[in-house]
């Protein structure tokens, strides 16, 4: 049995001894009794089958809440290795599964599946039992599934834009409400109307199992076609903030332009614009490059109260967290970087939902 090491994709990436690790773009953390209850990387966890190492026998969950999926018997699905984008890859015959979790999404949700665009089948199902209570991503549609024949659903003309052999970022976000589900495809939100037929309820806690490649009832025509390389899970509905921080961590890591379809308009620097304001009017800092002491322009985009400041690296990890009132500062706003090493970094401003970012190098 092997494990496949980390590799970073796309960007340089920079590892830091006595760091812990956080949730990805540093929402969430890796305790196991965060937000962040599922994190599927194919650049690490996956483990393969002994007698048969291009074929997937578990993959472990790094978020820390061990809901490690993996396959139970049958055809196990295939590792795609470097240097493709690593992976996980299903032919329409296999799937892995995660027993059921009480504390995994009981009424809310938010998932994030980076995959290749063309599939059919089912990407992710959360559910107690077959049909019901379910929160599913099939077909390229998401669903807020309450029983057999009831559910509501919605689809995303941005996705079906996307070239088939791009990847992308699938979003789909739900609430306890009988029709409380939203889709973003590459951070952009999808305005379809919502498909319901039957009768809609709203959800009650329970204890939902993961399946990846299926639903709970393997019906053979959902088996999915596709694959998959990395899958993101919260229990609760992320605020516009943290659902950014996750796209820009995801959009870094695999390169996603949105040359077609989209809101991620870059890795580097990402703003949630208010009306009426320019980038000029949100953050500045200097110098840059930095050795010891980066200092901090704020425009009028921030009010004068509280900001939460971070440095994030290049795998998506805070390494720095800072809370600051800007009534306490008369100008610039220092931040002491002395004990990072060389390298890219990301300085991220947060405000309620107000969050910008800006790219910076230590040397």
């Amino acid at each position: 049995m092997k494990k496949i090491t980390t590799l970073c994709l796309v960007l340089t990436c920079f590892f830091y001894s006595g760091i812990a690790q956080s949730g990805p773009g540093g929402i969430g953390d890796v305790s196991g009794n965060s937000i962040l209850q599922l994190w599927l990387r194919g650049d690490t966890g996956i483990v393969v089958n002994p007698n048969s190492p291009q074929r997937v026998k578990e993959w472990q969950d790094q978020s820390g809440a061990n809901n490690h999926v993996s396959s139970t018997g049958g055809s196990k699905p295939f590792y795609v290795e470097p240097p493709a984008v690593p992976g996980v890859k299903f032919n329409g015959r296999q799937y892995l599964q995660a027993p059921a979790s009480s504390s995994f999404f009981p009424t809310t949700a938010t998932i994030f599946i980076v995959k290749k665009k063309e599939f059919t089948g089912t990407a992710i199902s959360l559910s107690p039992n077959g049909y019901s209570q379910e929160f599913l991503i099939l077909n390229e549609k998401i669903y807020h599934h309450h029983s057999s024949g009831n559910y509501a659903a919605q689809n995303s003309a941005c996705l079906n834009s996307i070239p088939d052999n791009e990847i992308c970022i699938i979003e789909g976000m739900w609430g306890a409400g009988a029709t409380d589900i939203t889709y973003y495809a590459n951070g952009l939100l999808s305005t379809e109307p919502k498909d319901q037929q039957g009768v809609q309820v709203s959800l009650s806690p329970v204890n939902r199992k993961i399946t990846l490649g299926q639903r709970d009832v393997f019906t053979p025509s959902e088996y999915l076609i596709g694959t998959i390389f990395e899958v993101i899970g919260y229990n609760v509905k992320l605020t516009d903030s943290q659902r950014m921080a996750v796209e820009n961590y995801l959009a870094c890591k695999y390169g996603i332009t949105n040359d077609v379809c989209g809101a991620l308009s870059s890795c580097e620097e990402r703003s949630l614009e208010l009306p009426g304001y320019t980038p000029d009017d949100l953050i500045s800092i200097y110098p840059n490059p930095v050795t010891t002491q980066l200092y901090i322009d704020f425009g009028k985009g921030f009010v004068a109260n509280s900001v939460n400041l971070r440095v994030v690296n290049l795998l998506g990890q805070t390494i720095l967290s800072k809370q600051i009132s800007l009534d306490a500062y008369q100008g610039s706003v220092p931040l002491a970087v002395d004990n990072l090493l060389p390298g890219n970094y990301l300085l991220i401003a947060e405000q309620g939902n107000y969050i910008v970012s800006e790219k910076f190098v230590i040397q």
